[in-house]
């Protein structure tokens, strides 16, 4: 029987705040960059964090919204996105700011200033080659959130 390769990304949520929260995505123990996101105990935007879990990333999905940006036009307009979310869809990985920037999504950046992250959309690029060098090898991309 064929085992399903799979590549696990890891978010460990570090700073929990009243309006909102950031973590630590690494691969294999190496930092790839922070994720923002709404707060895991309280709403912004009628929403929390999502809950801890894995999920399965799929890079087939044409986002609506962001096809057209500049930093999506180059991947044909795919986001990455996070597949069965319990009680959740179209929960995104892309570049924003602070919390004001995600109805719910997962920002990526580098934590450099409080509550927000910076240099955005250079790690969604890097983020977006690694995972789609994976999926070019037959690699399935998942998120542990923990």
């Amino acid at each position: 029987m064929c085992q399903e390769r799979k590549q696990i990304l890891v978010l460990v949520r570090k700073w929990q705040k009243a309006a909102y929260t950031i973590g630590v995505l690494s691969l294999d123990g190496v930092r790839l960059c922070n994720i923002l996101e709404p707060p895991c105990n309280g709403y912004h935007h009628g929403v929390t964090a999502i809950p801890k879990g894995t999920y399965e990333i799929d890079l087939d999905t044409v986002s609506p919204k962001f096809k057209d940006r500049v930093w999506a036009k180059p991947y044909g307009g795919i986001v990455p996105t996070l597949k069965d979310v319990p009680g959740r869809s179209r929960i995104l990985m892309h570049p924003g700011t602070t919390v004001n920037d995600t109805d719910g999504c997962q920002l990526t950046g580098d934590n450099l200033e409080v509550g927000k992250v910076l240099n955005s959309q250079m790690r969604f690029h890097e983020l977006m080659r690694l995972m789609l060098d994976a999926k070019q090898k037959g690699i399935k991309t998942f998120i542990r959130i923990i």
